[in-house]
């Protein structure tokens, strides 16, 4: 270790600058690549750190365990050291060998001024490590209630996720911190993540539900709607939450919808929600709903009908009168006429009902063949054709 390694890394400041003087190179380091100015900072020496940014110094030189001066004074926490790095535009997005940047590693002490100099500063706030988690994940694990202020003000990326799946709602309310989720839900497009599932299946909401005094009822179930103060002054997540709760959500999976065949793309990111219905409630069950179920712009609750009869009654009825047929011609005592009589009605009744429901046995045979998803997918390719015609 040479004479000026030493001195920057004992804060004799007074050497340091002689040494400098005297011709030493600033640039100089250990065998492990660490310099004199990431042994400075290491101790926050400042005085050591500004007569090794004055001659030269190398601001953004990695050593050991690859921390440059700048992360190395932010394990520290010694705010003056990183703002006089700040002041020489170091790399604030470096990362050490754990992918932790120097934003990560406040996010996880709770170094809050330190963090805020680095916001100011322009680092990246939805940077992962090698986990997969982002700063703001960390901060929420961590119960650092400021950070995460400062990181969601920044518009952090409240749907990231861990290597489980858990987002910061999962997180925030595992711990049980109340302050926080209030935080992570004042963006009404966000409570939508109280209903996803992380690897083992867990909810946020049912993370909360399984609780005796959960903090959702806590953030929600409080308010009354008693007079129009109360209305006007109701944050807007309070209402969407209010109304979502109870509720079951499937998700589809994410697609950008751009100007250019904007259909294809929506009508792929429908297919995916198709998908996960069949996954959900049974692809048999989603299929035969789509035939029998209601009619999708009937506002009264009225089912797909066939001569004023609902389509499930007609096809139980016809069932029913095909058990009776083979009841008769299996048991019928001595084939007698009027068993014959009656097979032949209910035949002809069967068959009546057949060819005047053609059309509904053909959706039937194409719904149960083909899925929603090719449907629609094949519907956006008919619509494309169309346009380009």
């Amino acid at each position: 270790m040479s004479s000026l390694l030493w001195a920057s890394g004992r804060g004799h400041w007074e050497i340091v600058k002689l040494l400098l003087v005297k011709g030493a190179k600033s640039t100089s380091a250990d065998k492990y690549g660490t310099t004199a100015l990431v042994w400075a900072c290491r101790k926050g020496y400042k005085k050591c750190v500004q007569a090794l940014l004055q001659c030269g110094a190398n601001v953004d030189t990695a050593g050991m365990n690859s921390w440059t001066p700048l992360i190395a004074a932010t394990k520290g926490n010694y705010v003056n050291v990183v703002k006089l790095l700040l002041e020489y535009s170091p790399n604030v997005n470096a990362v050490d060998k754990d992918g932790h940047t120097a934003l990560f590693i406040t996010a996880k002490e709770g170094y809050t001024a330190v963090a805020a100099a680095l916001i100011g500063a322009s680092a990246y706030i939805n940077v992962p490590d090698r986990d997969g988690e982002t700063p703001l994940l960390r901060a929420v694990r961590h119960r650092n209630i400021d950070i995460v202020k400062m990181l969601l003000e920044r518009h952090a990326k409240v749907s990231a996720v861990d290597k489980r799946g858990d987002t910061v709602l999962h997180i925030a309310l595992r711990n049980r911190h109340k302050a926080i989720t209030e935080m992570l839900l004042r963006n009404p497009k966000d409570g939508r993540l109280l209903y996803r599932p992380n690897n083992a299946g867990e909810t946020p909401y049912s993370i909360d539900e399984a609780h005796q005094k959960g903090i959702l009822t806590q953030i929600f179930g409080a308010r009354r709607l008693n007079t129009p103060e109360d209305n006007e002054n109701m944050l807007g997540y309070d209402l969407y939450s209010m109304c979502v709760v109870g509720c079951r959500f499937l998700f589809s999976d994410y697609h950008r919808l751009t100007t250019v065949g904007g259909e294809k793309t929506l009508a792929r990111t429908m297919g995916t929600l198709c998908d996960a219905l069949e996954a959900e409630f049974g692809a048999l069950t989603v299929r035969l709903v789509r035939v029998f179920g209601r009619e999708p712009d009937a506002n009264d609750g009225r089912w797909k009908t066939v001569c004023c009869a609902p389509c499930w009654l007609v096809a139980l009825t016809l069932y029913c009168l095909a058990v009776a047929g083979a009841a008769l011609l299996t048991y019928g005592v001595q084939r007698s006429p009027a068993v014959y009589v009656a097979t032949i009605t209910i035949g002809c009744l069967i068959a009546a009902a057949a060819v005047a429901n053609a059309l509904t046995w053909w959706r039937l045979a194409e719904s149960v063949v083909h899925s929603q998803k090719r449907r629609v997918l094949h519907a956006a390719d008919r619509t494309d054709t169309t346009k380009m015609d």
